[in-house]
């Protein structure tokens, strides 16, 4: 990333901001991130549901992260790819992102729950490369990389949601932001998005903020699109958030200057935020 983006003349901080956006953009469609799965677990409700009414923010966040930085591309640079080295490229990233672009096809238009889709998918990979795998390999894959952490936080975050509504909390907490004179448009932003914040956690924002929000998403049926506004509001908080591990290891790899990272990426953020609060306006 590094060698690219210096052929393309960009600085320290548009390569901090073209790797650290476009490593994000993915957080509001694709089912096999924690926060999403995490997401959908809290509200109860299909994936595909939620992929269906977030994805235009994936597709917004990545036109806007394209157009915001392409006025720092050195053009020359990019255009002296022929195009033998264009269709080289296109084949590789194919070849790494299928996938990925198999389980989200499967979900959203086969109708397959995630984990057939990636089950599915995982023995593809291992049809495909059975000659490149040995036994001990795929036993230390499934043995060394199933997190139990996630499987707990899943869990424990169910409990809280459940005790929340068993001791009325679920319900208390929003009616006093209500009879405060407080928008319900400003509790689904500022709640997930100062937990956010605060965190440096998208799960934390989401585990926490969304049983407390289920009151005003959930009146009698799941609003996607006041979810939806909430999950765009920690996804704010977490891009800005200076506990990001994400943040602060990109911005120290390429040793960039913090604050003009801040500031490129505050119009691409507030672009993506008045989206989903379009959206929401229109469709919720």
């Amino acid at each position: 990333m590094k060698a690219i983006g210096e052929k393309a003349n960009l600085n320290p901080e548009e390569i901090t901001f073209v790797n650290y956006w476009f490593r994000h953009v993915w957080e509001f469609a694709l089912p096999i991130l924690p926060g999403i799965i995490l997401f959908a677990g809290v509200l109860d409700v299909p994936f595909r549901n939620i992929i269906l009414v977030q994805f235009p923010l994936t597709l917004i966040a990545i036109i806007v992260g394209f157009i915001w930085e392409s006025k720092n591309l050195n053009m020359n640079n990019i255009n002296s790819f022929n195009k033998e080295d264009l269709f080289l490229n296109v084949k590789k990233l194919f070849l790494s992102i299928w996938p990925i672009l198999t389980i989200i096809i499967l979900v959203v238009a086969v109708k397959i729950n995630v984990l057939t889709s990636l089950i599915i998918v995982i023995f593809s990979l291992l049809l495909l490369n059975y000659n490149k795998l040995r036994i001990d390999d795929i036993i230390n894959i499934f043995w060394n990389d199933i997190n139990s952490d996630v499987i707990i936080l899943i869990a424990s975050i169910k409990i809280f949601q459940r005790v929340l509504q068993l001791t009325g909390g679920i319900d208390i907490i929003p009616e006093t932001f209500m009879k405060l004179g407080i928008h319900p448009f400003i509790i689904l932003f500022f709640l997930p998005f100062f937990l956010a914040m605060i965190t440096g956690l998208g799960v934390a924002a989401i585990g926490l903020g969304m049983p407390i929000l289920m009151p005003i998403i959930n009146a009698g049926e799941i609003n996607y699109y006041y979810a939806m506004f909430a999950f765009t509001a920690s996804f704010a908080g977490l891009m800005l958030s200076p506990m990001h591990l994400c943040l602060i290891l990109t911005r120290n790899y390429f040793k960039s200057d913090l604050t003009k990272v801040y500031k490129m990426l505050m119009i691409p953020l507030s672009v993506v935020v008045m989206s989903a609060f379009l959206i929401l306006l229109i469709k919720g």
